[in-house]
Parts: structure tokens; sequence; C-alpha cells
């Protein structure tokens, strides 16, 4: 018997996150300044920022929205750790829509690089991209007793199922008083216990070939 839970779900909650943002980014009707920008753990701490401002000057928005947004990307870099930022904020600069900060690169036009900047409608097409590129990765640890599945997805690993093999007591007994011909007395070797070792091979099998079976049901 293997005790479980139903087929794993790899909808990662990072996976989510992104895909419920882009929703409710793509819902909106209001005019939206979106940024895409790139956080390097070993350059100057004020260049990130100083690209933003330079890819905000080549938008239709006025100076003052401008300097609204500069002030609250400044506040979100002061700590941000390296990756890559997707940034959406209203027209005026002065309400923050959605901000992720992800691990791996989001794709961008070829010529863009570091920074890429929109004005208009919410620019989600990187992050769906980006979506639509990367594919989980499944990691199992498994012996003849327990598994554990790991999924590593857009920079994240998360433990999605664990499986565990339970043996029913009541056959070990049958099985050593079959050897023995005494009931409650365990066999100590001879074709009893050689049946015994070769059911629980069997039963491990089983096991971890119920396991797979889970997996490729929630990767179909």
């Amino acid at each position: 018997m293997i005790r479980q839970p139903a087929p794993p779900n790899l909808d990662t909650p990072i996976r989510h996150q992104i895909a419920e943002q882009v929703q409710q980014l793509d819902a909106r009707t209001d005019a939206t300044i979106s940024l895409y920008l790139d956080v390097h753990a070993q350059e100057d701490p004020s260049a990130p920022l100083q690209r933003a401002n330079a890819i905000l000057r080549t938008l239709p928005i006025g100076r003052k929205s401008r300097e609204r947004v500069v002030r609250l990307l400044e506040e979100e870099l002061r700590n941000a750790r390296e990756g890559h930022l997707a940034w959406f904020a209203s027209e005026d600069g002065a309400t923050r829509h959605a901000s992720l900060l992800l691990e791996p690169e989001i794709p961008l036009p070829g010529h863009e690089r570091d920074v890429a900047g929109r004005y208009g409608e919410p620019w989600t097409t990187p992050l769906k991209l980006l979506l639509a590129s990367t594919s989980p990765v499944a990691v199992v640890f498994a012996d003849a007793r327990r598994a554990r599945l790991f999924v590593y997805d857009l920079g994240e690993l998360d433990e999605v199922a664990a499986y565990v093999r339970a043996l029913d007591p009541t056959v070990w007994r049958r099985y050593a008083e079959h050897a023995t011909g005494t009931p409650g007395s365990p066999a100590r070797g001879g074709s009893g216990r050689d049946d015994f070792e070769a059911r629980k091979e069997a039963w491990s099998e089983r096991f971890l070939r119920t396991v797979v079976d889970q997996i490729c049901i929630s990767l179909a």
C-alpha cells in the first residue's frame, strides 16, 4: 500500500504568481509605464537606476511623472538582490501596479539589453515569453521506502509531493509463521524468509513505479 497525495501539481508558486500578475495587468485599460531592468550584483548600486532613468526619458511621459517613477524605483532597488525586474506603474508614476524580481533572464527584443521600457498598454509580452520558454524540471529523491518530489522552476525550488511505502505487518507475520510452522514464531531463514525478501523487493519496485506513474500523469 502507498500513502500518497493526489498526482502532484507542478504549477509552482512562482509560475502561478507571474501568470496571475500578467492576467491582472492585461485587464487594465489605463496607460501604464512598463519597465524591465537587470540588477547586477557586481555593479555600482546606482547603475540600474541610471539605466531606468535613461529609458524613461525616451517615453512620452512628463518630467514629474518620470521623477515619481525614479523615486519609487530607488526605494525598491535599495535592498534588491541580483535579478531581472519587471516593473509596472501608473501613467503619472504615483502608483506601482506590479513588481517582480526574477532569477531567470526575461526575454527582451534583440536590440534591448539590461533595460527596456514602454508606455501605453501594459507590456506583458516578455513575461509571457518567459513562461512559454521555460519548463519546470522535476527532481526525485527516492529509496525503497519513501520518495520526495521537487520542482525547479523559474529560479525557485519547491517540494510538491511526498510518498511513503507502508508495509503491512500482518503480511510479515503470515510469511514468518509459514516458514516455522509455529504461530507467532518468526522465521530465521529458509524459503519463507527468501519468499518474504522477494515480496519486499517486488513491493519496492511497485512503489517506485507508482511514484513515476504519478509524475508522468502530472507532466502529461
